[in-house]
């Protein structure tokens, strides 16, 4: 999950508020380490600070081999 502190379409305060009840969702599953949340600054973008750190570690980068292999077909 991530939030830009400025972001105008999903103002911070209410994306926070968001992460909160999801981290509740995420203990009660014993889930915790799979939900982050990625604060930065600047409006609405998607920052991937910690996505892509996130999707190598769980996918062990076979998302990322993959597409690379695709697009190198074309």
């Amino acid at each position: 999950m991530g939030s830009g502190i400025n972001d105008t379409c999903f103002q911070f305060e209410f994306t926070r508020e968001a992460h909160k009840h999801l981290r509740n969702i995420y203990q009660a599953a014993g889930a915790s380490p799979n939900l982050e949340f990625d604060i930065f600054m600047g409006k609405h973008s998607f920052a991937g600070n910690k996505a892509f750190p996130f999707f190598d570690k769980h996918l062990n980068g076979q998302m990322w081999n993959s597409t690379i292999s695709s697009s190198s077909r074309m």
